[in-house]
């Protein structure tokens, strides 16, 4: 999410590919975003009128939670698409997670968005979507999944055990993340 100081198109074709209306060659809306972003003053109205903040949010909780570092939301630039649906409003379709529940202690957001995220609109969201899914991790219905799985295919079972101890890595990020108002790991 960097303007690269000019708006012309071929500066950004190669990092952001269109796969759909790729003969229309309009960067203008994703240009426009990029350059909102970059000087970071915009109001939340501003940038919630290019992006859809809830959607983008959720996915950066996820990911994050997840520690699928190899996103954009994380620390890689890829595994995922930034669509564009009629409304107009930028939002990720997550694609790619098989990097995803490595017991890495990465933080649950990188610096790419570190500076969104922290907005005060923003942060209490994003707190608030990680700590479902930290709750989600201990709940009795995830339980009841991991049970329905290993009797569904005793010769692969998944091993809940292992996603219980990340699951618990994962979570002791959340106290740091609302006492402090960011997202840090805890040792």
């Amino acid at each position: 999410w960097r303007y690269k100081g000019t708006d012309d198109p071929a500066r950004y074709r190669a990092e952001w590919q269109k796969k759909t209306r790729e003969v229309e060659d309009d960067y203008a809306a994703l240009v426009a975003f990029m350059k909102t972003y970059s000087a970071n003053n915009y109001s939340q109205a501003e940038i919630e009128g290019m992006l859809n903040a809830d959607s983008i949010l959720r996915t950066a909780a996820v990911r994050g939670y997840i520690n699928d570092w190899d996103s954009f939301t994380m620390f890689r630039g890829k595994n995922g698409y930034f669509y564009r649906p009629p409304d107009g409003r930028f939002q990720f379709l997550q694609w790619d997670s098989d990097l995803a529940f490595r017991e890495m202690s990465y933080p649950l957001y990188g610096p790419r968005v570190a500076l969104w995220i922290e907005k005060p609109y923003n942060l209490p969201r994003f707190t608030n979507y990680v700590t479902q899914l930290a709750a989600f991790s201990q709940s009795p219905r995830l339980a009841a999944w991991f049970a329905a799985q290993a009797a569904a295919n005793a010769a692969f079972p998944v091993k809940a055990e292992t996603y219980q101890r990340f699951f618990a890595m994962r979570n002791r990020m959340v106290p740091a993340l609302l006492r402090q108002g960011r997202v840090v790991p805890v040792q």
